[in-house]
C-alpha cells in the first residue's frame, strides 16, 4: 500500500514518493511525466525556474483530454463553453496567471515537444517565467494532450512587509511632488 501525500509547496501541490493517484485514481501516464521533465530540461537550459509538478493540474488537464475524445472536439473551449479558465475554477484551483497548451496525434512525448517549441504561442506558455506549477493529462486512446501551467495567487504574509518609510519635508527628492 502507498501512502499519498499532498503538501503545499509555493503554491503547487505535488506528491511525494510513489507518484499513485490524482485523487479521482487516475495516474499520469508516463509521457505526461517525461514530458514535465523535458519541459524543465528546455526551460533550464534557457535560464528559467524548472516548473512543480501539480497533481491538481494534472486531474483538470486529464480530465479536458478526456472529454475532447468522449465528446469529439478539439479545443481550449468545451462544448458547454467552459475555457480553461473555468476549469482550474471548478476545481477550486486559485492562480495569478495561467495557460494551457493542447496538441493531438501526437504519439510521443518527443513529437509533442517539437510541436509545442515550434508554435510561438505554444512555446510562449512553456518560456513563461512567471508559471511555476503544471499539470499534463495525456489520453493514450486518443493521442491527446493537455499542459496546463499556472503561477499559484501571491500569498502576502506579514513577515515579509515592506517597512513603510515616512518621508519628511526636508527630504530633497520628496520636494518636488510635495508642493503646497
Amino acid at each position: 500500500m502507498f501512502v499519498v501525500l499532498l503538501l503545499p509547496m509555493t503554491g503547487c501541490w505535488s506528491l511525494f514518493g510513489p507518484l499513485e493517484s490524482s485523487g479521482q485514481g487516475a495516474v499520469p501516464h508516463r509521457h505526461a511525466l517525461e514530458v514535465a521533465h523535458m519541459v524543465n530540461l528546455y526551460r533550464a537550459s534557457l535560464g528559467l525556474d524548472t516548473l512543480q509538478w501539480d497533481n491538481r493540474l494534472f486531474t483538470v488537464a486529464l480530465g479536458h483530454s478526456i472529454d475532447m475524445r468522449t465528446r469529439h472536439f478539439f479545443s481550449h473551449i468545451n462544448p458547454d463553453g467552459n475555457g480553461s479558465f473555468v476549469r482550474l475554477a471548478l476545481a477550486g484551483i486559485r492562480y495569478d496567471r495561467a495557460g494551457e497548451n493542447l496538441a493531438r496525434g501526437q504519439t510521443s512525448p518527443s513529437s509533442v515537444m517539437r510541436s509545442w517549441l515550434f508554435s510561438p504561442a505554444h512555446r510562449h506558455n512553456i518560456e513563461n517565467p512567471y508559471f511555476s506549477c503544471q499539470g499534463i493529462g495525456f489520453d493514450s486512446v486518443s493521442h491527446f494532450w493537455t499542459h496546463v501551467f499556472i503561477s499559484p495567487p501571491t500569498q502576502f504574509k506579514p513577515d515579509q512587509a515592506v517597512p513603510f518609510l515616512r518621508w519628511h519635508d526636508g527630504d530633497p527628492l520628496m520636494k518636488s511632488s510635495n508642493k503646497r
